[in-house]
């Protein structure tokens, strides 16, 4: 997802939005539309069901390979993908307000794109959780992700 983006909106306001994911994101909103279904006794109901509006919008991730020069700019482990349409974003934003994603600030936009590079440093310390995993020098896993080994029985002291 890090190599594709839709095209920038060249007209109306745009935002930039900043992504803590390591494969960024595809965004797509969404209309409810009633149409009908067959139902067994025969004849057809009105349902609503969900349908795409528009194109959808990929934000870019923080990942990258070593040694190669990331196609966006980072900062503060936020990749930042400019020129987002900002009505496409706040309707988004309206869809997913209860998402992880939103509450946890994982993913946030603004209207320029210092004012996301402020809030981007602001939450340096916002871990994902999709982070790689701490070593210590000599290789040995350090991460508090990783649970703690437990003995067998056969390695309990006995009493």
């Amino acid at each position: 997802m890090a190599n594709v983006r839709s095209k920038p909106e060249t007209t109306g306001e745009t935002v930039t939005v900043a992504c803590k994911l390591p494969n960024g994101l595809i965004l797509r909103v969404f209309e409810m539309i009633t149409t009908q279904e067959p139902v067994p006794s025969g004849g057809f109901r009105d349902v609503k069901v969900s349908q795409v509006m528009g194109d959808p919008v990929t934000i870019y991730g923080n990942a990258t390979q070593l040694g190669v020069v990331p196609n966006c700019r980072i900062v503060a482990g936020y990749a930042l993908t400019p020129g987002v349409s900002k009505e496409f974003w706040d309707l988004w934003l309206i869809q997913n307000e209860q998402s992880d994603l939103v509450k946890n600030g994982l993913v946030f936009a603004n209207p320029d794109a210092r004012s996301s590079e402020d809030q981007a440093k602001d939450g340096s310390k916002i871990l994902s959780g999709l982070e790689p995993l701490a070593t210590d020098r000599n290789g040995k896993m350090i991460d508090t992700r990783i649970p703690k080994r437990v003995a067998t029985a056969d390695e309990q002291p006995r009493v």
